[in-house]
């Protein structure tokens, strides 16, 4: 629902920035999901996060309801927005020891022989 006087424009460029960013999602996490799977596991590996992707798909939207009704939308959206920045300044602080230093040569190089 918009509001009386509001333009659907906003919507749709919106959606058009969703639709985008899901996409390049999409290439970048089957890329990684290959690349940092051992070798032979790549079914495995992209098969439970599809089953991963599923419970959530249906979990989420439940536990949403439930929580908009208890805090209201304005809450839980800033909520999960600052859960979600302090996840994204944490992984970026911290990302030498989570995934630890790579040797750039090294991994290109074996990049461009997979190739």
């Amino acid at each position: 629902m918009v509001w009386p006087g509001a333009s659907y424009w906003w919507l749709i460029g919106a959606s058009l920035i969703i639709g985008v960013g899901t996409g390049i999602f999409s290439v970048v996490f089957s890329y990684i999901l290959q690349m940092e799977s051992p070798d032979g596991k790549v079914g495995q590996m992209s098969g439970m996060y599809n089953s991963l992707n599923g419970i959530l798909l249906l979990v989420a939207p439940i536990t949403g309801g439930f929580l908009v009704q208890l805090f209201g939308v304005f809450t839980i959206f800033q909520v999960i927005g600052m859960i979600t920045a302090l996840i994204g300044l944490f992984g970026i602080v911290m990302q030498n020891v989570l995934w630890g230093r790579r040797d750039t040569e090294k991994s290109s190089k074996e990049e461009r022989d997979i190739v």
